[in-house]
């Protein structure tokens, strides 16, 4: 198993091991696919760029690098979605 499945396996047993220990503590994980292809990055949960590598798809992405007042480094235009295990992840 790849370093990726490990962290991620590792990451829900640690969440769940804290919330077992806090019945405050709650948490949830919300995922994000990049691909960077050709030097433009594509976001592979969003189904209106599934014409990503064909000759139809001539814009980039509408992913970007940003950077905030504070120095911080996030990603813009990406999608999200929550993920309840990773069996749902890695799946």
């Amino acid at each position: 198993m790849g370093i990726v499945p490990r962290c991620i396996i590792e990451l829900f047993q640690l969440l769940k091991n804290r919330e077992a220990q806090d019945s405050e503590f709650k948490y949830e994980i919300f995922v994000s696919f990049l691909e960077l292809y050709n030097e433009e990055f594509i976001d592979l949960l969003n189904n209106t760029r599934s014409k990503r590598r064909s000759a139809n798809y001539t814009n980039s992405s509408e992913v970007s690098v940003r950077e905030d007042i504070a120095g911080n480094i996030y990603w813009s235009g990406v999608k999200e979605e929550i993920c309840y295990s990773p069996e749902e992840l890695l799946g």
